[in-house]
């Protein structure tokens, strides 16, 4: 795995930490060590999933649903972001 920059130097972890090994848990079939690592992943790939939808979509307000999501998705990484500092 890389190493985080923002923790090497800082000292803190970063807003995505544990992307990186909830991304090879997802591959390797482990959706629970996934969550484990970093639960917002499932709402990032949710995102890019309506991110494509919208690109390909030729419907009116496609980009809405796409918008709302990835503004859940900020959301919640923030608050994930913040109850890892706080435990």
């Amino acid at each position: 795995m890389l190493p985080c920059l923002v923790k090497r130097f800082s000292g803190f972890d970063c807003p995505g930490c544990g992307i990186q090994r909830a991304i090879w848990d997802l591959i390797s079939g482990d959706i629970e060590g996934a969550w484990h690592h970093y639960p917002p992943l499932f709402a990032i790939l949710v995102s890019l999933s309506l991110l494509v939808w919208a690109f390909k979509s030729r419907q009116k307000n496609r980009y809405r649903l796409f918008w709302g999501f990835h503004a859940f998705t900020l959301t919640f990484i923030g608050f994930n972001y913040i109850s890892k500092i706080l435990t």
